[in-house]
């Protein structure tokens, strides 16, 4: 590339027509093919130039139809009065673009810089025409803000991030509603994080901390060991769980109460007089399933009823094995067949009725089938499934509310910055549990009876 340098090649006579400026170090565009340490170029006739506005010292591409060529000396430039002013930004091949600023923004608004810091903070303290008038010059001249800028300067940004296990989790949407309806309300937007199986929380922590642009993580666990997530909360970070499956972790969590919500499961199927009441586990490394199976066998032996070891199936959340576990179940004996299944989710239960017509017995004449999170289809199914809906809108909400409360934010600044809070009792962490409620619909209904060999009441099918 090559650099020029020289005399102004602007005739006398057209010299009123140029304003004379400061040269600043910037690259033309790629259309005049060479770069020079100043902010205007060689053009040829009816080509783009790069100048700096007269007002703002913005550099800037100017649309020109009869510019001569023009040398640039490196201490000074000269750029048109009447140009017609096009995008700040402007593709450069082998040099920067040149972005403008909050201080440019605030000088082509005609407002202060604090103004249209406000604006970009989304403080409802600016008036609404104010606002738009301040995000047309935005859109206009194509400006995007610098989260990361903002985040060093202040140690945190508007934004935080959620990490989820996968977005086709069933849960995962609702959460995210919930989340939004709050972080809405007080200026901040949501960075989206994906964490599987196959990837650590430290791997994850590490993209985070490296981009600077998330306040805090609100966090949907799963399997990834929770460790690094407590490190980062104890260095200061803002850390909330959300449907943990590890209670004991020391972190802020908002979560379903599984027992109550598995007791009320019992308690209505046992009202509709089931006894023999079979069980179709999920994962028993989770807590909220540990807490779930534990509340099947209070209810059964506080009902007096002797939990059956052949009644308890593990389904791991698999629908192979769900359906092939349920099988087994109903190709038990009449007399020992259960009359009532308690599947630990939703999905769970899709599994149970499947293998259940598969046998040739009916939902709910023959086997009442109850489920565990009223996921959206639950209600589309045929029959209708009657189940344990966990909130998980007002979860999110709970927990976005805990989020922003641990960044500490305010109507026009994010937080200052985290410091490092150090390792806290649990029973110092905030921990949310919420109630659940029961969606009675189709899928349960009165236990059959016929006359057992004991001469009692026994729920079975002939």
């Amino acid at each position: 590339m090559n650099e020029l340098t020289g005399a102004i090649g602007v005739p006398r006579d057209a010299q009123k027509e140029w304003v004379r400026g400061r040269a600043r170090v910037m690259a033309v565009p790629d259309r005049s093919r060479q770069v020079i340490p100043a902010c205007v170029g060689p053009v040829q006739h009816g080509a783009s130039m790069v100048a700096r506005h007269p007002v703002t010292g913005q550099c800037l591409t100017a649309e020109t139809d009869d510019a001569p060529p023009v040398d640039v000396d490196l201490a000074r430039c000269y750029v048109p009065v009447h140009s017609r002013w096009t995008s700040p930004t402007a593709t450069i091949k082998g040099g920067r673009m040149a972005k403008l600023t909050i201080r440019d923004i605030a000088a082509l608004s005609g407002l202060s810089k604090s103004t249209v810091s406000l604006v970009l903070n989304n403080s409802p303290k600016v008036d609404p025409a104010t606002r738009r008038h301040v995000l047309a010059v935005m859109r206009r001249n194509r400006y995007v803000p610098s989260f990361a800028a903002t985040a060093l300067a202040k140690g945190s940004t508007r934004l935080i991030g959620m990490v989820v296990p996968g977005l086709s989790w069933h849960m995962v949407a609702s959460i995210n509603l919930g989340v939004a309806a709050v972080t809405e309300q007080h200026g901040f937007d949501i960075i989206l994080y994906t964490a599987t199986n196959d990837r650590d929380y430290g791997s994850l922590i590490d993209r985070v901390l490296t981009s600077s642009m998330s306040s805090g993580l609100l966090v949907v666990s799963h399997e990834q060991p929770l460790e690094p997530l407590v490190q980062l909360h104890q260095e200061g970070m803002p850390v909330v769980l959300v449907n943990t499956i590890d209670a004991d972790v020391a972190l802020p969590s908002v979560t379903a109460d599984n027992y109550d919500g598995a007791r009320t499961a019992m308690d209505h199927l046992m009202q509709l007089g089931h006894e023999r009441i079979a069980c179709v586990q999920g994962l028993m490394r989770y807590r909220c399933c540990q807490d779930r199976y534990r509340a099947y066998l209070d209810a059964l032996r506080e009902a007096g009823i002797q939990p059956d070891p052949e009644l308890t199936k593990p389904g791991d959340f698999v629908p192979e094995q769900i359906r092939a576990r349920s099988r087994e179940l109903f190709a038990l004996p009449a007399d020992q067949r259960p009359t009532a299944v308690f599947a630990q989710s939703d999905v769970t239960a899709y599994g149970v009725m499947t293998a259940a017509a598969e046998a040739g017995l009916r939902v709910p004449e023959d086997v009442s089938v109850l489920g565990f999170d009223d996921i959206e289809s639950a209600a589309q199914i045929r029959p209708p499934l009657t189940t344990i809906q966990q909130p998980f809108v007002e979860m999110g909400k709970r927990a976005a509310e805990l989020l922003l409360s641990e960044i500490g934010t305010n109507d026009d600044d994010p937080g200052t910055g985290a410091e490092p809070v150090g390792e806290k009792p649990l029973a110092d962490l905030p921990r949310l549990v919420m109630p659940t409620s029961l969606i009675v619909r189709a899928s349960c209904g009165p236990a059959p009876v016929t006359r057992s060999r004991r001469g009692r009441s026994q729920t079975t099918k002939a």
